[in-house]
Parts: structure tokens; sequence; C-alpha cells
């Protein structure tokens, strides 16, 4: 099973010139940023009275961190979250990976040493905010996505009062499309916040972006993380993937292999809980209809499922 992805899109050209990380250079700063989680992320959710102190003991126990190679370079987000029966593993593309490694010192050994560079300030920035989104993912396994971009916000919120530096640098770091990061509408919601505003429209404006940029994902990554992803969100990625099947723009084999990521969600979806996979399908058949569910390359267990369902 996994979880979801931090919603924010990275610019391929702009980070394709980064220097390749080598394996040893890998394992550095995978040890930075299991740094990063046990120094500041991980006492943030210790604090948390809402967050079960026995799932946190065993999510700090068994997580991996592990770069995330997109040979083709299709995937446009900067992290996916996976979960089997060995624990978690927070991939991170390897674009953004080599961005984190490229800001830091090569000799930096600690999380928390000094970085006197400015591009390390904002890449250990950036950083913290992505493993604490896919840290809130791990420790709230039923939080829907919409819920963990506003406590993103919260979290920002609350270091702005307490660490203003570090606030300035996130800020920095989500802003500098130069630097390759597209932050732009995380930037609108932290001003919102600061205002004290509605944000109910620019998560709605985030939510779908969110789910086409899924839909793109190789179908086993999206398998992986499609299963504790909320309902709202099954329901957005699966729409996308459909539109995709239908969208003349793709090559055709580009839009079978959408029509297959349909189905092989909704079987998987089906195989784990049949009274969400009910639902989705209720939300889905709404919209579209059923025939393509009916036809005859159907699975035979999705077929029958899904003519019982109607």
């Amino acid at each position: 099973m996994g979880r979801t992805m931090l919603p924010i899109e990275f610019d391929h050209q702009s980070l394709a010139s980064l220097p390749l990380v080598d394996e040893a250079r890998a394992q550095g700063v995978i040890r930075l940023l299991r740094g990063i989680i046990e120094r500041r992320v991980l006492p943030t959710f210790r604090k948390n009275a809402a967050v079960d102190a026995v799932l946190l003991a065993r999510v700090s126990e068994r997580y991996r961190i592990e770069r995330l190679e997109d040979v083709l370079g299709r995937i446009r987000t900067v992290s996916i979250l996976t979960h089997s029966p060995d624990g978690w593993t927070i991939h991170i593309h390897e674009r953004v990976f080599d961005y984190i490694s490229f800001g830091i010192p090569w000799d930096l050994t600690a999380a928390d040493s000094a970085i006197p560079a400015p591009e390390g300030r904002k890449a250990l920035a950036f950083a913290e905010l992505l493993l604490r989104h896919e840290l809130e993912h791990m420790v709230k396994p039923h939080a829907d996505e919409r819920e963990v971009i506003l406590s993103d916000a919260e979290f920002a919120m609350d270091r702005r009062e307490l660490d203003p530096v570090y606030y300035r640098t996130l800020r920095e770091a989500l802003g500098d499309e130069l630097g390759g990061l597209r932050g732009v509408r995380y930037l609108k919601l932290l001003d919102r916040f600061e205002r004290d505003e509605n944000t109910d429209d620019l998560v709605a404006e985030i939510l779908p972006l969110h789910a086409e940029r899924l839909a793109e994902v190789p179908s086993l990554l999206l398998v992986g993380a499609f299963q504790t992803m909320g309902r709202e969100l099954k329901c957005r990625v699966i729409e996308a993937c459909y539109r995709m099947s239908r969208n003349t723009a793709y090559a055709l084999v580009e839009r079978s292999a959408s029509l297959r990521k349909v189905l092989r969600l909704f079987i998987e979806q089906l195989e784990i809980d049949q009274e969400e996979f009910e639902a989705i399908f209720a939300s889905f058949t709404d919209r579209w209809g059923v025939a393509l569910l009916l036809q005859e390359r159907c699975p035979s267990r999705l077929s029958t499922a899904v003519r019982w369902s109607c």
C-alpha cells in the first residue's frame, strides 16, 4: 500500500543540469534527511495529542528514504510515499534529491549543522517541508490530502512564529523558480494563512492538479500510492486517468495505458475494501457511466462487481 505525494511540482529542465549523485553521496544525503526527521520532524508529532504514540514509534523505526529514478522523465511531483509489510518508503524524485544534494556542503554530517550557503539553507528548508508532509501521512493514515495540505500551512505558520529565519528561507525556496521548484500555489496558501483568510478555493485548485500529476505516475508506483489515499483524492485520480484515456492529444498506447490504470485501480480498491469501492465506483459512474467497465476485456471479478453494483 502507499500514500500520495507532496503536491508541489518541479521543472525537469531547470534541474537537469545538476551533477549526478554517486552512491556514497546519496547515502550521505539520506543520513542527513534522516537527521532532519529525527531532530526536527518527529519531535513535533510527539507533541501532537492527535497522533497515536504507538504508531509514531513504529513509523520512526520502519521508514526508508530512496532516490527515485525517473528514466522517462514523466514524473512531475517531488515525492511518493509507499507502504509495504516492511514499513514505509519515501521516494524522492532523482532531480529533487540531486537539488538537495547540490545545495549542501559535501562534508555535512548532521542535519543541524551550520549551512552558510543560501542555496543550502533553501534546500534543507524545502526538504523539511517534504519530509514532514510524508511523515504526517504515515502517522495519520486516514487523513485526506486536503487535511495534510492545510497541516503543512499550519506547520509553516508555527515556524513563522518560532523560527522566522526558517520560514523566510522556506518561502524563498518555494518562490525560486530558477532553482527548479514550482511552489507558487503553496506560497499563495501561506499568504492566505498569514492574513487569516479562507483557503477553501485555493486547496480546491491544488487538488485536481495534484490528481492529474498522480495520474501520470507509472502504474506500479501509482497502485502503491493509491490504497491509503483519502476517498476524495482516489476519485479524482481515477477520473484523471480516465480523462487521459479519452484525450486524443496523447498517443494511442498512452491512452490505452491510462484506461488500464482505471481498471487496475478499481480492482485494487475492490480487493482492499468493497464498501469504499462501491462509493468510489458510484462517484465515477455518476459522471462517466459504466460502459467502459463492462467491456469484454474488463477482468471478470471487476465485471461481476460492477454489474452487482448497478
